[in-house]
């Protein structure tokens, strides 16, 4: 169950916590989670250690905001799909782009320039953002060049998207 403990500096916040906690690893209630921001972990795990002793401080454990994200990713996961960086999904697109080779007309230089591939990148995320398939792209039926420049995106979109 989550507590929330609000008040001033030097009510006694941090005392009635450490109380709390100590009350319930005494009384063998399970594992105890004291959430606090970043800058205070170290602080909080040592008055812990303080309070409950060496022996009750392990019945509870002090997790900052990034460290609680970690241990619900390790724990979850991602279903088993990871996720890529900026470099890996660059790299994917570059992989993307050789597979359509001469099917490419008007980003056909993408193969060769970065700054080219990482615009494409960004209207691909755009276009996820918004919720816009590749097929959607697609059925635009535009007449003049924007209308080839989105069905060539849309193909290079699917094919990064098979990729990655």
């Amino acid at each position: 169950m989550l507590h929330l403990m609000l008040g001033r500096a030097k009510s006694g916040k941090t005392a009635a916590v450490m109380e709390e906690i100590h009350s319930r690893i005494a009384a063998q209630n399970g594992k105890t989670i004291l959430l606090v921001p970043e800058q205070y972990s170290h602080e909080a795990e040592t008055e812990l250690l303080r309070v409950c002793g060496d022996g009750l401080s392990l019945g509870a454990e002090v997790l900052s905001f990034s460290r609680l994200a970690s241990r619900v990713e390790a724990e979850l996961g991602f279903g088993g799909r990871k996720t890529l960086d900026a470099g890996g999904r660059l790299l994917c697109l570059a992989r993307a782009l050789d597979a359509l080779g001469s099917r490419l007309n008007l980003f056909r230089a993408a193969r060769r320039q970065t700054p080219l591939q990482q615009a494409l990148l960004l209207a691909i995320d755009e276009c996820k953002s918004a919720r816009v398939t590749p097929e959607a792209l697609r059925e635009k039926q535009i007449g003049d060049a924007l209308g080839d420049k989105l069905s060539e995106l849309a193909l290079i979109y699917e094919a990064y998207e098979a990729i990655a």
